[in-house]
């Protein structure tokens, strides 16, 4: 359905979608005319604000219009952080990462989960590979820390993770 300027916009009703209603081949340049606005006449200035609505319908997250690069997931979490989660609850998960050691009654899936979870929080601590490793393990208890630091610069995160676990599933 196409929508000329002076004519009668139909209801909305049933499902009707907007882009049933307008199509952007449709849409001229705004053009002056002596269309009257009363009774639901549609002139081209309309048509193209309802074009717009459209578009808008498309948008991404933030006002992030069509076109432009879509959000990495760390901009995502960042981003809904930043909306969602009170700056209070992010200080509070900040010091519990800051603060946060495997105690000797924890295992290291445990501890494991934990670390993932507060590290959200305070990007700044684990930026890189070997911050988060270096984090990850100086929090393990000593008998663990003591068989991973000699290799700590040499190894991922989730290396770190399955060679703890290992040593501890030996120790049981």
């Amino acid at each position: 359905m196409s929508l000329q300027p002076g004519s009668q916009l139909p209801q909305l009703g049933g499902g009707t979608e907007l882009a049933e209603l307008v199509e952007e081949r449709d849409v001229m340049p705004p053009q002056r005319t002596a269309t009257p606005l009363l009774g639901f006449q549609v002139s081209s200035l309309q048509k193209e604000a309802l074009v717009h609505l459209q578009h808008g319908r498309r948008m991404l997250l933030l006002g992030r219009p069509i076109g432009v690069v879509p959000l990495k997931w760390y901009e995502l979490t960042k981003l809904f952080m930043d909306n969602f989660t009170p700056n209070s609850q992010r200080q509070n998960y900040e010091t519990q990462f800051e603060r946060l050691v495997q105690n000797p009654d924890m295992d290291v899936a445990t501890y494991n989960a934990k670390f993932c979870k507060f590290a959200r929080y305070d990007p700044l601590l684990v930026s890189t590979e070997v911050y988060r490793v270096k984090r990850f393990v100086h929090g393990l208890v000593s008998c663990l820390f003591n068989a991973l630091a000699p290799n700590m610069s040499t190894i991922t995160y989730v290396e770190a993770v399955d060679l703890a676990r290992k040593i501890e599933d030996k120790g049981r």
